[in-house]
């Protein structure tokens, strides 16, 4: 099944509703208990913000992964919403804890930032910072205890942070305004080809309608013909 099907989150595909789930039935069990279920965050972008900024911006979400253990064939991956997290309290419960200090966030993934290498983007994540953001946000203290990691002096990187999110603003906002200025610039274009077409075909109206009063004054007019002289 391809990634983040689309699914109805409350069907059970993988968890059947027998008399195994039934408590007055002998034996009853949960069929979910023989499932591994997995909640994460997966970082998923925001098409608009990144267009809108100028830069990759990007959201967590939360996923969660079902599977038979031993059947590759069934397999759910998809976001996970409410009732996934009431359907399995206990797998949802020791992910808050392992996650309780990891709060899903937005902005620009210091992997995105051409400035780090992938080993130095892994050292900076444990020491807590995810993204552009948190590094030119970050207090003179918590920008000290990381030293040397991302390559360069600790005040000199949060600079650069800075000046990486200003100049990515500064170029989305050119970018945003050159095409307002194109859109104006198609928009006058279309209004002029529609004027132009209207005045051609009123030019060729009147045009039809002076033929049509000239072939009518130079047809004969009807009479009384002319009377004939007697002779005799």
């Amino acid at each position: 099944m391809s990634e983040f099907a689309i699914a109805d989150p409350s069907h059970r595909p993988l968890g059947l509703a027998t008399d195994d789930a039934n408590p007055n039935f002998v034996g009853a069990r949960d069929p979910d208990s023989a499932l591994f279920v997995q909640f994460y965050t997966k970082p998923v972008q925001n098409n608009y913000r990144t267009i809108k900024e100028g830069r990759p911006i990007f959201e967590d979400r939360l996923c969660i992964r079902i599977e038979i253990p031993g059947n590759r064939n069934s397999i759910i991956d998809t976001f996970a919403y409410d009732n996934h997290k009431a359907r399995f309290p206990k797998q949802w419960a020791h992910f808050e804890r392992q996650h309780a200090a990891d709060a899903p966030g937005s902005g620009t993934p210091l992997s995105a930032w051409p400035l780090l290498q992938g080993s130095r983007v892994e050292e900076l994540k444990a020491l807590g910072f995810r993204t552009v953001e948190q590094v030119a946000a970050a207090s003179d203290q918590n920008i000290r205890n990381i030293g040397m990691t991302a390559g360069i002096d600790p005040f000199a990187f949060r600079d650069r942070a800075k000046r990486y999110l200003q100049a990515a603003q500064d170029d989305a906002a050119m970018q945003n305004e050159a095409e307002r200025a194109k859109a104006l610039e198609t928009a006058l274009a279309e209004e002029k080809k529609a004027r132009e077409e209207s005045e051609a075909r009123h030019k060729a109206e009147m045009d039809e309608l002076r033929q049509l009063m000239k072939q009518a004054m130079q047809q004969p007019r009807r009479g009384r013909p002319p009377k004939q002289e007697a002779t005799g």
